[in-house]
């Protein structure tokens, strides 16, 4: 059976599964307003909740399946076809340790990273995956969840060092950012770039460091990246690695469940996010002058 046919399938038995039980539930409640006696009321009820209640796992079980197959085949083929050496294992993510080490965010105390994704693209190794990270904390006697991140995170290793070390950080990533918003060896440093200054904030070791890094061809990638790349974006770049962190889009390459597949419109996103960084890179690699010994 064709993928696609294959994908399809799955959804319709998902919506069916859904459907049922969605009546189950409607007449659990009308059972509740029959005109019988009581006992038979909530016996009939509790059976039909009791069957809801069973769907729900069978729903989400299918789910699973289709989210599975869609991101094992779908999603692999066009990253085979955009990088080299491509891995892909849903189940694994991004290490803790990766992120926390860059002390560029809040980490909480809920850590969570799937879809993990490796490949090559002019010898610069790709690492992306999702990531999830929350804290649950207790006020006033309740529970609460405050959420820091919850995105793609993707790393670049190259094969060259970077001149400086720098964090370029939307002012719309309020909820990630660390105490005071200090990176602990980086500096708030403002540049002279208008455009820069609108949408980022900018941490360094100092304003020299940072205009010396940020030169106009980085400056207009990164407003670039920005425009074209939904969520909001952070950057690290540190040693001959960099971190572009993108919070608000862990569901943008889900395909639906509820509404039909449209293959062409699920190929054009993933592959518009992937030129579209893969331009970036580039822009990188020509700026010789961001790296050491240049």
């Amino acid at each position: 059976m064709d993928l696609f046919a294959a994908l399809e399938k799955l959804r319709k038995e998902i919506l069916v599964c859904s459907f049922a039980a969605l009546i189950l539930f409607t007449l659990g409640l009308v059972a509740l307003l029959v005109p019988l006696s009581q006992g038979i009321r909530i016996t009939l009820a509790a059976i039909l909740f009791a069957l809801f209640l069973v769907m729900l796992p069978v729903i989400r079980l299918r789910i699973s399946r289709y989210m599975r197959l869609y991101a094992r085949n779908m999603q692999r083929e066009i990253l085979e076809a955009e990088f080299e050496n491509v891995t892909y294992k849903p189940d694994d993510g991004i290490a803790r340790s990766l992120i926390e080490d860059t002390d560029m965010i809040m980490m909480g105390n809920e850590y969570r990273a799937s879809e993990f994704r490796t490949g090559r693209y002019r010898g610069i190794d790709c690492v992306m995956s999702d990531v999830a990270l929350r804290s649950r904390v207790k006020k006033n006697g309740k529970d609460f969840r405050v959420t820091y991140f919850d995105g793609g995170w993707m790393v670049f290793t190259f094969d060259k060092s970077f001149r400086e070390s720098l964090q370029v950080k939307e002012k719309s990533f309020l909820n990630a950012q660390k105490p005071r918003g200090e990176h602990p060896d980086l500096n708030r440093t403002y540049t002279e770039s208008e455009a820069l200054g609108r949408f980022f904030k900018v941490y360094a070791v100092g304003k020299k460091e940072a205009e010396s890094f940020l030169t106009p061809a980085l400056e207009q990638a990164i407003l670039r990246l920005n425009y074209d790349l939904p969520g909001d974006l952070m950057f690290y770049f540190h040693r001959n690695r960099l971190h572009i962190a993108r919070h608000g889009t862990r569901t943008r390459y889900e395909p639906k469940v509820f509404g039909r597949l449209d293959r062409q419109e699920i190929e054009r996103i993933l592959l518009s996010d992937i030129r579209t960084v893969q331009r970036f890179l580039d822009a990188l690699l020509d700026e010789t002058s961001l790296f050491e010994g240049s």
